[in-house]
């Protein structure tokens, strides 16, 4: 090799190597260096392994002998995952006896001490940061970079709502991660309001549609925040009972295998066929039964009876066997491994029983109180494990081996809430549920962490599980005799969103639930807690999943409801609409006032259903006249004095007048439903004639287009021809606007013939007064509102129609 020092140089035979740059390059690969290029990296290094004219170390070059032999920091360098407002330290530690230190890019919150390196803080902001740090000597600085990723505060309660009706009462509470204490919500529907510093969204909604709320909670490590769906229905609806078993019931339990559900009512046991929905026998037990379960063969009914007796009952021939005495008054009873029945004591505490001759074998005291605590229990499926929860204001959860007779402790946590009332496990023994007053936490049996939340924001009772543990059921405990019980229904699949509310016949009280053994019925109780009843108390029997909604028709028009105020005499609220087609149709006509959360409300409407040549075809004051046929058409209004028609009618005209008991006045809605909508036979139109005033009482109609396909509508205002017709008092000028279902308007319309003229002359129903509104539009399926007001805010009789375009 020669000693040349200049550019690569070759002759015939090849390229000439200089000695100095291969022994730099071979010398660094002694030290561990490798070639770059050959690693991805694009770098001017003597170390690459095509040779080059470079004579001398590379910044490279020497980054990658210092890194492999020069200081280091030693402390993990791996990303860290925390949430804002968690506690955090991280200790720098280097090779080099550091004695300084000092880091960039940390958190906000987070601070290093550069005496110690000891980095700590609580973030407050969430994000990506990479941080530097290093740590000197008098011999060097050892350097080094790693992530923090902070996970900002989020909401923690569901973000879509349970439907609600309009002239409900609503209820939802915000819940984050971050404590909270100020919140905020922006585009809530009309009628909602926050209390900023609970959190709480809560009033009675008057504008219908599918709302999109920004909703906030504010805490010492952010703002958590989230966009809420909340639905509001056009107008309330009852979900009806398939069944209902009038009885005042003390306890419920379904047979995890027989088509049976057992209820305790009156010192008997009730036992009703899951499959008939009849009852098939009651059995006289002579005393008040706190609580049954099944034993795990199905033999026998465990019977916690009032008084120190066990009672028990023969599964296979329904009759009573002898009870067992025991040491004291008997609440909860299951049946473990061996023979072992495991109670809890109405004075507190948990005792294990010998399930053939009633001897106590031991006692289990999960709290370290020195005195007896009110417990509630729940066994594994396996019955190897029994769970415990203490019924006070600070409790604990705890679980036990029992799969001896020996029982032992495997864990125990407390649990800070208040009013505990119920312990439920999952069928499958993943999840546990200890039910307090307004939330219910689901917890891991495994290690009882948390898993996730069921909140409703108020008070609530029991909770169980569907059979295939995908659903969970929670009665609501109400605040006042003027709400409802129901129950709710989470989804837990996604995230536990409530996707149903199924209310109650009664007003107060604590409800009791089971799920029979096919899961398909969800048996429902509860009592309103004195002895008045707005209705006997009953076991009502509703479907676990609702029946799918059979799909109308397309092009179809569904429904049509219109407020104004209704009035005697020629200012009377009426609705019209025609059945075109060559089959029934089957129709339900509502007529709402007391319910309306407005002012000047109609209190008790009258309605009227006539066919074209004015003979009555059917009249109601109050719907439940009429309870049964109207429960089934899920159409129940939520008070009792307003007004419901079911009618099977041929195609034709017919009309329907809305009026008030003793010729009163008032706002009310009149309402049109197809409830055949798969049927031939449509609605071709709908229409609604009374007084518009100003203000707040315009006439406002809203109407449906069924699903499928966009429909062609008409939408027409109608005032001054109705003079012409021997109406008086018409109003003498219409304006009219479209508003979809998140209420913006898009289309609105004074005089006909100013816009789409040709289209309306088209559609064959022109109106026949040049100042009456018309708008022509397809409409994709929804809900939509149309506006009659009268031009200059002038009032008068006037008509809103919505005719269907499409073909038949």
């Amino acid at each position: 090799f020669n000693s040349y020092r200049g550019p690569e140089q070759s002759d015939a035979g090849g390229p000439i190597f200089d000695f100095h740059r291969v022994a730099l390059h071979e010398f660094g690969h002694a030290l561990g260096l490798s070639h770059p290029d050959e690693r991805g990296q694009s770098a001017v290094a003597l170390m690459n392994s095509e040779i080059s004219d470079l004579d001398g170390l590379t910044a490279d070059d020497i980054a990658g002998a210092r890194s492999l032999y020069g200081f280091r920091v030693t402390s993990s360098l791996v990303t860290i995952n925390l949430n804002a407002g968690q506690a955090f330290t991280y200790q720098i530690a280097a090779d080099n006896t550091p004695t300084a230190f000092s880091a960039s890019g940390l958190p906000p919150g987070v601070d290093l001490n550069p005496v110690t390196g000891l980095i700590s803080g609580t973030p407050t902001a969430g994000g990506t940061f990479v941080a530097t740090i290093r740590a000197t000597s008098s011999r060097g600085t050892a350097t080094a970079t790693f992530t923090i990723i902070v996970r900002g505060p989020q909401i923690v309660s569901g973000l879509i709502t349970a439907p609600v009706s309009i002239g409900s009462s609503f209820t939802y509470r915000i819940s984050a991660d971050n404590a909270p204490t100020n919140f905020g919500a922006t585009g809530l529907p009309d009628g909602l309001s926050l209390d900023a510093t609970t959190g709480i969204i809560s009033g009675i909604p008057t504008l219908s549609g599918t709302h999109f709320v920004v909703i906030r909670a504010s805490g010492q490590s952010g703002d958590a925040v989230a966009t809420l769906q909340i639905r509001v229905l056009a107008a309330s609806s009852v979900e009806a009972a398939l069944a209902r078993f009038p009885m005042y019931l003390d306890s419920l339990v379904a047979d995890p295998v027989r088509s049976r559900v057992y209820a305790s009512s009156s010192n008997s046991v009730v036992v009703i066929n899951t499959k008939t929905l009849l009852i098939l026998k009651t059995i006289p037990v002579g005393s008040t039964v706190w609580d049954m379960n099944v034993s795990p063969d199905g033999a026998v009914l465990w019977l916690g009876m009032k008084g120190p007796n066990i009672g028990r009952i023969d599964l296979e021939t329904l009759t009573v066997l002898p009870s067992l005495t025991t040491s004291g008054y008997v609440d909860n009873v299951l049946e473990g491994l061996d023979r072992r029945l495991y109670v809890t004591y109405v004075n507190g505490d948990i005792g294990q029983v010998d399930a053939a001759t009633g001897i106590v074998q031991a006692n289990i005291r999960p709290d370290e109180r020195p005195y007896p605590v009110k417990c509630t229990i729940e066994l594994s499926p396996d019955r190897n494990t029994l769970y415990v929860g203490t019924l006070l204001d600070t409790a604990v959860l705890a679980k036990y081996d029992i799969s001896t007779a020996t029982t032992t402790l495997l864990q125990r946590i407390p649990v800070e809430s208040t009013s505990l009332s119920g312990l439920t496990l999952s069928h499958d023994g993943r999840l546990l549920c200890f039910t307090a007053s307004r939330t219910t936490p689901i917890r891991r049996t495994n290690d009882l962490g948390l898993e996730g939340m069921l909140d409703l924001g108020t008070a609530h009772g029991p909770m169980i599980f569907s059979r295939d543990d995908s659903l969970a059921f929670q009665s609501t405990r109400p605040q006042s005799n003027t709400e409802q019980n129901k129950v709710v229904v989470y989804d837990l699949t996604t995230s536990y969103q409530i996707i149903r509310t199924i209310p109650f016949t009664q007003t107060l009280g604590f409800s009791r639930l089971a799920v029979d053994s096919t899961g398909t019925y969800l048996f429902a109780y509860a009592t309103s807690g004195s002895t008045f009843f707005s209705s006997p108390p009953a076991l009502e029997v509703f479907p676990v999943r609702p029946p799918a909604p059979v799909l109308p028709k397309p092009k179809s028009l569904l429904n049509v409801s219109t407020r104004v105020r209704a009035q005697p005499g020629d200012d009377a609220l009426i609705g019209g609409f025609i059945l075109v087609g060559e089959e029934p149709k089957t129709v339900a006509v509502r007529a709402i006032g007391p319910s309306l959360p407005l002012p000047g409300r109609l209190s008790d409407p009258t309605l009227e259903l006539r066919d074209a040549g004015g003979a009555l075809v059917a009249g109601n004051n109050n719907w439940n006249a009429r309870r049964s046929e109207v429960l089934r058409t899920s159409l129940a209004p939520s008070d009792e004095h307003e007004a419901v028609i079911v009618a099977t009618l041929q195609p034709g005209t017919y009309t329907a007048k809305v009026g008030g008991v003793n010729q009163t006045s008032g706002i009310a809605l009149i309402e049109i439903y197809d409830l055949s909508s798969d049927s031939p036979a449509r609605l071709a139109n709908i229409s609604t004639r009374g007084k518009v005033e100003t203000g707040d009482n315009v006439m406002i109609g809203g109407f449906i287009i069924g699903s499928g396909a966009p429909t062609k509508v008409i939408v027409r205002a109608i005032g001054p021809s109705l003079t012409e017709r021997g109406v008086p008092g018409a109003l003498a000028d219409t304006a009219l606007a479209l508003h979809d279902g998140n209420g913006t308007k898009f289309a609105e319309n004074d005089d006909w013939q100013s816009d789409q003229p040709q289209e309306i002359v088209d559609s064959t129903v022109p109106p026949t007064n040049a100042r009456e509104s018309a708008i022509v539009r397809t409409l994709a399926p929804g809900n939509y509102t149309a506006i009659l007001r009268g031009k200059s805010d002038t009032s008068g009789i006037a008509l809103v129609e919505v005719y269907n375009l499409e073909p038949r």
